[in-house]
């Protein structure tokens, strides 16, 4: 299960990612709107999502979502989430988890 951390531990984390050479010209964030994820998660028999990471034609890194079933199974047949909003360029200039 997800555990919440505290904005400290977010922040180490964020940033060690973006300090790191995997991130350079890369993507280092991507969201997703409140109806496709919830389509996602109301799926029959969905009970929670899993994130793949990807590379797109341009080698960006992109995040593939699947739901899970309650067993922890893929649900490859139903929905799957790709091309979510990335960060850059849609980036909140004010977010604590971006690096200065």
């Amino acid at each position: 299960m997800a555990q919440i951390i505290t904005l400290q531990e977010a922040q180490e984390l964020t940033f060690a990612y973006q300090d790191s050479t995997i991130a350079l010209n890369q993507t280092i964030a991507t969201s997703v709107d409140k109806t496709s994820l919830l389509n996602l998660l109301n799926q029959t028999d969905c009970e929670g999502m899993k994130m793949y990471f990807g590379l797109d034609d341009n080698n960006k890194l992109t995040i593939v979502c699947v739901g899970l079933d309650s067993i922890g199974n893929d649900m490859t047949s139903g929905q799957l989430l790709d091309r979510l909003s990335r960060c850059p360029p849609f980036c909140d200039d004010t977010s604590s988890l971006i690096k200065p």
